[in-house]
């Protein structure tokens, strides 16, 4: 798979503001239910799938039908996983995730 850059959203590359990305993308159709490598994650912690606060990069499937591994920047501390916020905690790492609390977005050039 080679490089893609993402197209100008609300910065000249890339996007700052989770619930406007998430927006850009459901009105160019590009939100998917089959994930692949390196499609968006929009996370909504509370499951509701209608505020969407942090994103990240999909890795993979984790093959049990309940979760998969996303890479996530500005994420909690991995030893203390309960008392950083989710979505603003300075780590960039891999995080294992419900599907239940995400949406991906396959961006087409």
């Amino acid at each position: 798979m080679g490089d893609m850059a993402l197209p100008r959203l609300d910065y000249i590359r890339g996007f700052a503001s989770v619930p406007f990305a998430y927006n850009y993308f459901k009105e160019k159709n590009q939100l998917t239910t089959k994930p692949q490598r390196n499609d968006l994650v929009f996370f909504d912690w509370s499951g509701h799938k209608t505020n969407f606060e942090h994103t990240g990069l999909f890795k993979c499937d984790n093959g049990d039908g309940v979760t998969f591994t996303s890479i996530e920047g500005n994420t909690s501390n991995p030893d203390i996983p309960h008392s950083n916020n989710q979505s603003n905690g300075g780590w960039v790492i891999e995080k294992i995730r419900p599907y239940t609390c995400a949406i991906f977005a396959h961006p087409v050039n």
